[in-house]
């Protein structure tokens, strides 16, 4: 019997391994002695099933010895513990220690994990294994491996592996990596010792040790490309978990035109979001840190360039909430010339501490605001601390209440480049309180009466000096003539106290239609207003205080704001849907300047969601005087699914000068086997597109790569100064089950 099933059952032997070969002779042999002992003490049960000590085994054939917890089956055998199952061939299992030893066809199958072998010695009860020619499927990773091992720990060590996210047979896959041994801790991180990354059947580049995190909290960038300004750079972040809370992304850049950067950056959170905060340290050693047509005397701009950034926030109670946002910049023009995605959000970044207490019906805050960067100008908050009360009612009155008040110690500082005798500073005490009685007439209409009073202290005033000055003129012989003329400029007066009292009320009625069908009615809600407001001559004009911000621009004012409401609305599962929101409305006044039209301007805003893939907002203030836009702004958004996502904004401004920008961004087939991208902004008024470009992606199963481009063309800085055209080209690649492994591109010098 021993003979003629070491005939049926053929060893593969190892070549060069023979300390192996031997111990697989042994155990062979004692498998079949065993399985002789067995049947002649029990015999052979055919087509049965077996169950001992919640190890269950069903085969063609199982024999079970009892003395020594043997139970060895044969012939389609299929041997459960639980959730996990043991499929092969030929199975002998001990009942006491719960090892199995298994060959032909084996597959495993435990917490959704796969694992396919000729042979393999499992543990039920440690869950330790060692296999041969086994592969192994579990998302988003499958490896095939000449041995395999799971120790006690749950760490897999793979010898002589493929490892690959494509779905594809092995030996057909778009990437995979080979390695001579691969430690795989799930959950968390894996390791490769001699790996070589492939695409198709191409070698790109070898690795001899290749470490990645397997969760969300690891990535890698790298971010080749050309730019005209910066030459050939190469921009490589990676981040990681430094602790349960605190994550880290280290950056290390390479422009061939500007030099090396580096970066540190550290995020911290806690996992109720009670608080978080990062800050962020970068470096350049800037080989070129003034372009052509600049003038180093006037940029202030040296070869170290740098920015440190901070933010907190805390939730320190149910009510209570600390924030916090610093930038410390090296010079003017380093987020325009690193970081322009930031850079055009803003030139001058912020710099507030705020400590906020949120009551019933009342908040409070206390903020510090000074400027961090001389270079920018600023109005400064040292402190300022601020009181409001939310309308509510006053008992059982009718009657409700609103009010705002705040103490400031404000100084306005200008930049280092202007006249810092032009700095100024002063006390501000401000207080604004508003009664109201809502009540309802006719059964229709909403009358909402008002009256307050704004009072305001000022530690200082200002008014106007003259003084005589000396200007130089130059007449075209070159000949120089000092003039002397009248100057004017403000300097300190005394204290002030203005009050401002306020009066006003507001009309308003809703009507509205229904029409459509049952299973999908329309309604039309139109509603007309009116807001009058009178506020005096104030005891202190405008132009006798010194400017910080909306408080101090107050002014006499008597007017009505006329309006209409339009919405349009539709039920969805049993609830209103707004799918049109329009306002628009203008405003009457009533004292005006000399020459002032009473009506001036019509405003509206304008929200649009006809279906459930388009989105489009728009508003605008159009001149009555000068019968145009001063300004209009609209927005299209739309997806379809998996085909085309477009995203379209218009933006018109006339004040000074006139702006008429498109910026569009259209994406086909994005879920796709080929994407497409184009995008672009053009100004109409200067004929001149400001940037344009695109990419072209190919979407495999296991990864995506991506080729695009974009162009800048010339422009004129905020210092005057003219940037020439730029252009970028850019490759990236990244594996889609994760995202942030791979070679890919930032938005435009962000990070």
């Amino acid at each position: 019997m021993l003979i003629k099933k070491m005939k049926k059952y053929k060893f593969v032997l190892l070549k060069n391994d023979k300390v192996i070969t031997f111990y697989r002779i042994i155990f062979w042999m004692l498998f079949f002695y065993f399985s002789s002992l067995s049947q002649a003490k029990g015999g052979s049960l055919t087509n049965s099933v077996t169950s001992v000590d919640k190890i269950h085994t069903k085969a063609k054939t199982v024999q079970y010895d009892q003395q020594s917890g043997w139970i060895i089956a044969e012939g389609d055998v299929i041997i459960t513990k639980g959730d996990e199952e043991l499929r092969a061939d030929l199975v002998r299992v001990n009942t006491v220690t719960e090892e199995a030893h298994a060959r032909g066809n084996v597959i495993l199958k435990r917490k959704g994990e796969i694992w396919k072998g000729k042979e393999a010695t499992y543990n039920f009860k440690t869950k330790v294994f060692f296999t041969e020619g086994i592969s192994y499927d579990a998302k988003p990773f499958r490896w095939k491996a000449e041995k395999s091992e799971r120790n006690e720990k749950g760490e897999y060590i793979l010898y002589n592996a493929v490892l690959t996210t494509c779905t594809n047979e092995f030996g057909h896959q778009h990437f995979h990596i080979k390695a001579r041994k691969i430690k795989v801790v799930p959950q968390s991180h894996l390791t490769c010792r001699g790996a070589t990354w492939y695409f198709g059947n191409i070698p790109c580049f070898y690795l001899p040790f290749w470490w990645s995190e397997l969760s969300p909290d690891y990535g890698i960038r790298i971010r080749p490309g050309h730019d005209s300004r910066w030459g050939l750079y190469l921009l490589n972040s990676v981040w990681y978990k430094v602790a349960p809370n605190l994550k880290g992304e280290t950056h290390l850049d390479y422009r061939t035109k500007r030099g090396i950067g580096l970066g540190q950056d550290f995020y911290w959170y806690a996992d109720d979001k009670s608080w978080d905060g990062d800050v962020s340290f970068y470096y350049a050693n800037d080989n070129n840190p003034v372009e052509d047509g600049e003038t180093p005397p006037l940029s202030g701009i040296s070869s170290d360039r740098y920015r440190i950034k901070v933010r907190q926030y805390n939730k320190i109670a149910d009510a209570d909430y600390l924030r916090l946002k610093a930038n410390y910049l090296s010079d003017e023009n380093l987020l325009e010339d690193f970081f322009e995605e930031e850079s055009r959000q803003g030139k001058s970044p912020e710099n507030y501490f705020v400590y906020t207490h949120r009551g019933v019906g009342y908040s409070a805050d206390l903020l510090l605001q000074t400027r961090l960067n001389d270079f920018f100008d600023t109005v400064e908050r040292i402190p300022q601390f601020s009181f409001d009360v939310m309308r509510q009612e006053i008992g059982e009155t009718f009657l409700f209440y609103e009010s705002k008040s705040s103490a400031a110690f404000l100084r306005r500082e200008f930049a280092e480049s202007a006249d810092q005798n032009n700095n100024y500073s002063a006390f501000r005490l401000d207080s604004w309180h508003m009664i109201y009685r809502p009540s309802r007439h006719f059964g229709f209409l909403n009358f909402i009466p008002r009256g307050g009073i704004r009072e305001t202290y000022f530690s200082k005033t200002r008014k106007i000096e003259y003084y005589q000055g000396i200007i130089q003129m130059t007449n075209e012989q070159g000949v120089v003539t000092n003039i002397v003329v009248d100057k004017e400029r403000y300097i300190d007066a005394g204290s002030a106290l203005r009050s401002l009292p306020e009066l006003g009320c507001e009309l308003s009625y809703k009507a509205f239609s229904t029409w459509g069908e049952p299973d999908f009615p329309m309604r039309h809600v139109i509603q007309p207003y009116l807001d009058y407001t009178i506020i005096p001559e104030p005891s202190v004009k405008k132009e006798e205080l010194y400017q910080f911000d909306s408080i101090d621009k107050i002014d006499q004012t008597h007017e009505v704001k006329i309006g209409m409401r339009n919405k349009y609305q539709t039920k969805i599962d049993d609830k209103a849907s707004d799918f049109a929101d329009i306002n628009t409305y203008t405003i009457y006044k009533i004292h005006r300047e000399e020459g002032e039209d009473a009506i001036s301007h019509f405003y509206y805003d304008a929200e649009f969601d006809p279906l459930e893939s388009v989105k489009i907002r728009s508003d605008g203030i159009y001149s009555l005087q000068n019968s145009e836009f001063e300004k209009l702004n609209a927005e299209l958004q739309y997806e379809s699914e998996q085909m085309i996502t477009l995203h379209v904004e218009y933006r018109y401004l006339n004040l000074k000068k006139i702006s008429r920008l498109l910026s569009t961004d259209l994406t086909f087939f994005e879920e796709q086997p080929w994407s497409f991208n184009i995008f672009g902004r053009y100004e109409f008024e200067d004929s001149h597109m400001e940037e344009q470009g695109g990419y072209i992606q190919r979407n495999y199963d296991c990864l995506s790569v991506r080729t695009g481009y974009s162009i800048l063309p010339g422009y004129t800085k905020t210092d005057g100064t003219y940037r020439d055209d730029e252009w970028r080209v850019q490759i990236e690649f990244w594996l889609r089950a994760y995202p942030n492994v791979g070679v890919r591109m930032a938005p435009r010098y962000s990070r």
